[in-house]
């Protein structure tokens, strides 16, 4: 178990990392066991009109989370080279990655549930 010490030299930044990473991971796993469930083409873009408009391919859609993670992996090391100029913009980068990895995830699970 962690001591009071090494709990401290955690950061905001590397809760956040570790929160999103988690997430992304068990959306990830969700993603390969429904793989072979998936059709071919996926509804994702609902905010252009309705037909061949909104579907992407289930390689892109699950491809989508690589980069997601590739991004919080990104804006991780940016907050912590900016935490020793300015701790505020530092939890703001954190923040707004965990807020965008929250955002992208709900629709990616809203799309799971309607095609399962």
């Amino acid at each position: 178990m962690a001591t009071d010490k090494e709990m401290k030299k955690w950061n905001f930044s590397e809760y956040m990392l570790g929160l999103s990473s988690f997430v992304i991971f068990l959306t990830g796993g969700a993603t390969i066991y429904l793989w072979k469930d998936l059709p071919p083409l996926i509804p994702f873009f609902y905010s252009l009109p309705w037909g061949e408009q909104q579907l992407i391919k289930k390689e892109m859609f699950a491809g989508g989370l690589v980069v997601l993670l590739l991004l919080n992996v990104f804006n991780y090391f940016l907050a912590i080279k900016m935490v020793k100029n300015d701790e505020v913009v530092s939890k703001t980068i954190s923040g707004a990655t965990t807020l965008l990895a929250i955002i992208y995830l709900t629709s990616y699970w809203q799309v799971l549930m309607i095609i399962k």
